[in-house]
């Protein structure tokens, strides 16, 4: 397959040209996940340092981001190998702590009651019609001099019809009960 630059694109699962190890690890629990990414090589000499094996930072399979690209499976395999043994969340606060880039995959209602999302007040809950209360993303940003608020839930099928028709498209009662008739508008 060719990608929208003309090169030949390639699935590359959680790697990167640009860092190593960079990818999702299996940690303790059932379908548990720790994702991290050395970045730099601060972050590796960090990694390898935490993680109990600073041999590694020196080993030349890994010494080098070059090294550790061309090296990747062999890595993969020894980050996968440290990570079986951890506990995810404990983990990912010892990376963070020493600057790695480190955080854990959740499930939905884990992200629903996530302490930061909730504290922020990302989510939103309205009422629908038909679901009821459902959560929504709210907005992905705040802005001091402009707020935004969710206006509401999902439309309904047809809900809007009318009013987009009479207000914006300017169409006439009898318009749009023939295109209704017709099944053009629902």
């Amino acid at each position: 397959a060719i990608d929208n630059g003309g090169g030949e694109f390639r699935r590359s699962g959680n790697r990167v040209t640009f860092a190593a190890p960079h990818g999702a690890y299996q940690v303790q629990g059932d379908d548990r996940w720790l994702v991290l990414g050395c970045l730099t090589e601060e972050h590796w000499r960090a990694f390898t340092a935490l993680a109990g094996h600073p041999q590694w930072a020196d080993d030349e399979r890994f010494a080098t981001l070059a090294a550790r690209k061309q090296h990747e499976d062999e890595l993969d395999a020894l980050v996968g190998q440290w990570a079986a043994e951890q506990d995810g969340p404990e983990a990912m606060e010892r990376l963070q702590a020493v600057g790695v880039p480190a955080g854990l995959v959740q499930s939905a209602s884990e992200v629903l009651a996530d302490e930061h999302i909730v504290e922020r007040g990302y989510f939103v809950y309205p009422e629908h019609a038909e679901a009821g209360v459902r959560a929504y993303d709210g907005p992905g940003f705040r802005l001091s001099k402009t707020p935004h608020d969710l206006r509401g839930p999902a439309p309904l099928l047809g809900e809007h019809t009318f009013e987009i028709c009479t207000d914006l498209l300017e169409l006439s009662v009898d318009e749009i009960a023939d295109l209704v008739a017709e099944q053009v508008l629902f």
